[in-house]
């Protein structure tokens, strides 16, 4: 349907196809050029205030009504601004003022002139941060609604791929959201997992190691076991003294290494850990060997370093007959000096007989 020279038809005509009275953005302002009535037709978010007041400052000091003949004279002569065009078509005109250009009507002309002075929004529509449970394609607005609005209109389009109007609801409260079609939840089979039998392995009893027969084999391989060094170290000490080893040494010169025998021979017996010890061919307990080698003094070590003297070299176990020369020297050693002064004494008297 094309423009009519009508003004009034022209108003009424475009409020029912922009619908402004359901479009709160679109807005028509009805104004006069030179005592004759127009009407502007534009997008509340795609309009310039400072131009649209420079716009009608302009046309309202228009004097010469020749000017409005036809609506191309006026565009040329009555339109400050570089981007105009002319149209009297109704689809044009609805796609032009949708997006964001401005339609002027005025009385007597049949076509309309329209201004291209639009601004778009700076800011692009973005995914909001709440409600991301929503499906589909979502965009938030923090603005005012003129401002949201001309972002939506921007975007949205007709077949033909222009700008078409939109309708808008603004509610007081808020709806929750549309419940979509229920999706079926697919039930999973749990499959039982099979609990394999774990056999009990049985742990093998190692050979048993027979430490006691060990201890046995051992103590009876020790042909002497004695006391520690500490305790050797001791009885030296207490057997020296009761020898009276420094005056022996001394008396004894040349007999001083088989002094260190005997008493080395004398400690081996007393540190022993034998239950028994044999001397002479017969079995004493070691506590009576050791205490009659510890009860033993200078002059039992003095008479058996003597009797060595006096004895024969040809001795085969030397050991054992110091063992006997000292268990028995406490029994013996009266009787031996008793033997050598008789033999002195008796031995000088036949020799002074014979000699007289």
């Amino acid at each position: 349907m094309a423009v009519e020279r009508d003004i009034t038809w022209n108003i009424r005509h475009f409020q029912g196809a922009l619908r402004c009275d359901r479009n709160f953005d679109v807005v028509y302002r009805v104004f006069r050029i030179c005592g004759r009535e127009a009407c502007m037709f534009f997008v509340d978010g795609f309009a310039k205030d400072e131009i649209m007041e420079k716009l009608l400052e302009f046309f309202y000091g228009i004097q010469d009504e020749d000017l409005l003949r036809d609506a191309h004279t006026f565009s040329k002569s009555c339109v400050p601004y570089c981007e105009v065009a002319i149209s009297g078509e109704e689809d044009t005109i609805v796609g032009q003022i949708l997006s964001g250009v401005w339609a002027v009507f005025v009385d007597g002309m049949d076509q309309c002139v329209l201004i291209d002075q639009r601004t778009y929004p700076q800011r692009t529509t973005s995914e909001p941060d709440q409600d991301k449970s929503f499906r589909g394609s979502r965009d938030g607005f923090v603005e005012t609604m003129v401002f949201n609005a001309a972002l939506i209109r921007r975007r949205i389009r007709d077949k033909n791929g222009q700008m078409r109007g939109m309708e808008y609801t603004v509610l007081e409260q808020p709806q929750p959201p549309e419940q979509g079609p229920e999706e079926a939840t697919p039930k999973c089979a749990q499959p039982k997992q099979a609990k394999p039998k774990r056999e009990k392995p049985v742990q093998a009893n190692p050979a048993q190691l027979n430490t006691k027969e060990q201890k046995k084999e051992i103590t009876k391989n020790v042909s002497n076991p004695i006391r520690t060094a500490d305790e050797r170290e001791q009885y030296r000490d207490l057997i020296r003294e009761n020898i009276e080893y420094d005056i022996l040494a001394k008396n004894n010169p040349a007999d001083r290494i088989r002094l260190d025998e005997l008493v080395e021979l004398m400690l081996d017996t007393v540190c022993s850990k034998r239950s028994s010890i044999r001397i002479a061919g017969d079995e004493f307990p070691t506590e009576v060997v050791k205490s009659r080698f510890l009860k033993l003094e200078a002059q039992h070590i003095q008479y058996v370093l003597d009797s060595l003297k006096d004895n024969p070299p040809h001795i085969r176990n030397i050991k054992k007959y110091l063992l006997a020369a000292l268990y028995n020297a406490p029994l013996t050693i009266e009787n031996y000096y008793a033997a050598q002064i008789n033999h002195d004494l008796y031995g000088r008297n036949r020799g002074d007989v014979n000699w007289k």
